[in-house]
Formats: structure tokens, sequence, C-alpha cells
């Protein structure tokens, strides 16, 4: 059949290969025939498989297609039962312990921080859960009330519940005696514990605990940085500096006071000309970002709180740094604009909601920047075209998202406060009718949780402002809202952990001036 003339001619390039002077040998040894190349038959080992290394497993006279056969018929076939429990690789822990470790490390790893990739939460933490008995318990109590809150469907509540409790004993319990022997650890592994147990509390709707969590964090962090024990050079600390300075600036939306945490000492300030400075991917950014967003917030808390305070008491040296904060800002967006037209690919922008959040975060920066040392709420009018950025890139983040209502299961919990705090901080101090009420629309699409943020309720509250607000005005048409500014709600406080139905939130007016008391009024929110 190997013989047989084809059909139509052939050309003379391709001339048929044809054996010259004997048919092809069949008395090659076992290893050749199995690698289907040709043999040289010396005995008692073949120069072939001398040459390649290889062990020379003899001869045989059986045909390649026996001896393949042969082979089969000589591998023993194992029979495995399998059972529920049964594992290729021994991992740490009890089934129900590794069941949501693998719940964490599938689920919600993805999803902790936000729209940014990061080999923390999806490579360090999974590795260290195997290896430290305090990382593992506090990684499968985070597992475990991520699935009951997230993924409802597939999760028995009561025994959920009772299994995350035994875990966070058994991780503090762990962590206490880490802190009793200190010098077993390294600080670091406290800090990823105290990292987990704010996902723990956040994730229970315990935010009190959460910021104390956060607190004693960055405490830890600001004396490593003082000793000069952490470096941003190091990939771990890095990531381990940096998520705990967005949630610094999460407790500082809270109400709590800021702590000075330079999370970029080598780089502490962006004052280079917008020429000057370039990222070369969205981490760098990012990074830059965050470092001077914490720095802004402590110069705006040392500003001072409204009460009591007027133009004439700011000093000129804060005037300056005002300014400096101002310039810093403009800089970085001048940077990030450059580095968004380059190629995706290059950017390390793997999401394209990534950049969005970043520009909101930005927007949000600046205007309370620039609005600190001011007493007046009406002076946030001046910065609409701010507000609108801020609206309008939220909704293009949503049109990019899966549909959170429709889809349960692609409702998302970061750390991050993501979009919902920007959104309802837009709702509450743009006075602009048509472009808060944006802002309350697209704060109802956006995912239920991120950070301490709780839509349902900040919604609600968010509509409440409005209501209240617009009420001497109800009768116009909404376009000619116009809020005075004694009608002005200047802080909506929602107790941390209040969620209660209806919610008690305080809100605080100027009836009378700007300069004079706040008047507090309780107001009932339902939701």
């Amino acid at each position: 059949m190997l013989d047989a003339k084809p059909s139509t001619p052939r050309s003379a390039s391709s001339t048929t290969h044809r054996r010259a002077g004997k048919p092809k040998s069949r008395k090659g040894c076992v290893t050749c025939k199995i690698r289907h190349v040709k043999c040289d038959e010396a005995k008692p080992e073949c120069n072939q498989c001398i040459r390649s290394g290889r062990k020379c497993d003899g001869y045989t006279d059986s045909s390649q297609r026996e001896l393949q056969e042969q082979i089969k018929r000589d591998i023993p076939r194992q029979t495995w039962q399998i059972n529920s429990d049964q594992r290729l690789v021994l991992v740490p822990g009890s089934r129900e312990e590794r069941q949501y470790v693998h719940v964490f490390c599938t689920q919600a790893t993805h999803t902790l921080s936000g729209f940014f990739p990061s080999d923390f939460w999806t490579r360090f933490l999974p590795q260290l859960s195997h290896r430290y008995p305090t990382i593992r318990h506090a990684v499968s109590a985070v597992g475990a009330v991520y699935e009951k809150q997230l993924l409802p469907a597939t999760s028995d509540s009561t025994n959920v519940e009772q299994f995350t409790l035994q875990q966070y004993n058994k991780a503090i319990q762990s962590f206490l005696g880490q802190m009793s022997a200190p010098q077993t650890v390294g600080i670091d592994l406290v800090l990823v514990t105290c990292l987990l147990f704010v996902c723990l509390e956040t994730l229970r709707s315990k935010n009190s605990r959460a910021l104390d969590h956060i607190q004693s964090g960055v405490q830890i962090l600001a004396a490593r940085l003082k000793e000069k024990k952490i470096t941003i050079n190091n990939e771990f600390d890095r990531e381990l500096l940096n998520t705990f300075g967005r949630l610094n600036i999460q407790t500082c939306l809270f109400g709590r006071g800021i702590q000075p945490l330079d999370i970029n000492p080598e780089k502490s300030t962006l004052a280079m000309s917008e020429e000057g400075l370039t990222f070369d991917n969205i981490s760098q950014a990012r990074e830059a970002l965050t470092s001077l967003q914490c720095r802004a917030l402590v110069f705006i808390r040392s500003v001072g709180s409204r009460s009591g305070i007027t133009y004439d008491d700011v000093y000129a040296q804060q005037i300056k740094e005002q300014q400096a904060f101002e310039a810093e800002h403009y800089t970085w967006r001048a940077a990030f604009d450059r580095l968004r037209k380059r190629s995706s690919k290059t950017t390390g922008i793997s999401d394209p909601r990534a950049p969005l959040a970043l520009l909101i975060d930005y927007n949000t920066s600046l205007v309370w920047l620039l609005n600190c040392i001011f007493q007046e709420e009406s002076h946030f009018d001046n910065f609409t075209s701010h507000f609108e950025e801020i609206v309008r890139l939220a909704e293009n983040i949503l049109e990019l998202s899966p549909e959170t209502e429709s889809k349960p299961d692609a409702e998302q919990f970061s750390l991050d406060p993501g979009v919902l705090a920007h959104i309802y901080w837009t709702a509450h101090k743009c006075r602009n009718p048509l472009i808060r009420r944006r802002a309350i629309k697209a704060l109802a699409r956006c995912p239920t949780r991120q950070g301490m943020w709780f839509r349902p309720l900040i919604v609600q509250v968010a509509s409440k402002i409005v209501e209240t607000e617009e009420a001497a005005q109800c009768t116009l048409p909404v376009e000619e809202r116009k809020v005075a500014e004694k009608d002005r709600v200047y802080e909506a406080l929602i107790y941390p952990d209040n969620h209660q139905r209806p919610c008690p939130v305080e809100f605080w007016f100027k009836p009378d001036s700007v300069n004079g008391d706040f008047e507090s009024r309780r107001v009932d929110v339902s939701w």
C-alpha cells in the first residue's frame, strides 16, 4: 500500500522518498521503538541510547504494535476509592476549615482588592494560610462569612455562624500567643492577621471593631516605618503599606482621626513638574495617589473642625500647604493622563474600571482639599464640574460591571470603599438637583458592600438628605431647586454598627449663620 502510485503525477520537488537497499528493520531495541527513532542495533546496548543518555531496554522480536500492546498490559491499574474528604495533597486543618479556605482562595481573594489585581490576596495569603494556624483560622472564618453573606444559596446560615465564631476565637487565641512571643513570628504576620480581622468584622457589619483593627495596624506600620524596618522595595511590604494606607483613609470617612502614615517615604511628594512625573503602570499611579490622599487628609484635619473657625483663623502657612497639595494633585492627574494614553498591555490595566475608579478618588480628594478652609457649604457649589465628572465616571463603571440585581453572585465585597463612598458623598455635597439625583440613581445600582459602606442604607440616607434640604422648594420644578445655606445638611452621622430599621441618623445644620452653632436633628431613615 505504501508503494501505490498516486493518481496524479508529482512535481520534481515533491519526489517520494523511498527506502534504499533493504527493507525497514524491526530488530531495534525496545527504547528506540518507543521513541520512533532508528536503532543501530548494537549489543548489549545500542549506541543511540548511550549517546542520548537513556537506558537501553534491550531487544525483542515483537512488532511496534505488539510492543505497545504489551506495555499497556504490563501497566498495573489501580482502583481509587474517592470520598468527600480525600485529598491528593495534604492540607492542614479540618475538612470544614479546608472547605472555607478554598472558598476564600477561589471566591473572596479575587474581589477583596476591588478593580485592581493583587498578588497579596491571590498568592501571598493562600500560601500563608497553609503555613500558619492563625492565618488559616482567620482565612477560613472570612471564607465562611463571605459565602454566607454573598453566596447565601450555598450555605446553612446557623452552622456557618457557629463555625465563623469558632474559627475567629481560634485565630484570636493563636494571635495572642504570637503577641506573647513576638520573637517567634514576624511583625508582618501580625499585620496580615490584623487585616483579616478587618475583613471579618466588616463583613459581619461590626464596623467599630473593624475601625479599631485598622487603627491598631496603622500604628504598628507607623512604628515600623519610623524604625526603617519596612521597605517599599519588598513587594509584600509594599502591598501591606498601601492596603493599610487606603484603610487609613476610610477611617477618616467614618469620623475617626486619620493617623500620619507616609506609605511612600522615598517619594513623599509629587512636587516635581507635571512633565517630570511618570508612572510605569497603574499600580504606581494608585500608590502615589494613596500617599497623596493620606498626607492631604492629615492636612485637612489639621485645619480644624468647622466649629468656631473662620477664614481669618487659617494661617498663611496653611494656605501655602493647601496650594502645594493642590499642585501635587494636578501633577498626579497630568502623569496619569499620559499613562492612560499608552497600551493597557504595558500599563497593567487588566480591568477598564480601574482607571475610572482612580479618577473618582482624585476628584473627591481634590474637592475636599479645596473646601477644607471654608465654613460655607455653599462653597461646594463652585465644583459642579468635578461632581459631574465623579457621577459620569461612576456611571461608566456601572456600565462595565455585571448587573447586581439580576445576578446576585456578581455582587462584590472589597476592603476599599470603591465607588459607594464617593457617590454618596457627591449626592450629599453637590446641590445641583439634577447631578445629585443621577448620583443617587447610580448609587442604587452599586454592589451591596464596598468597604464599610452598605448600599441599601446609604441610598436611603442620601435620599433623605435631598428631601430634607429641598423641603422648602418642593413645589418648584426639580431643576430650579436651589438649597439655601440654612437648610443644608453639613453632616449626616450614621453610627458605624447601627443597621436598625429604621436607622437613626443625626443631621447637623447651621440655621442661624455659618459662624453660629450647629443644630443637631435626629432623623429616622427607613431602608
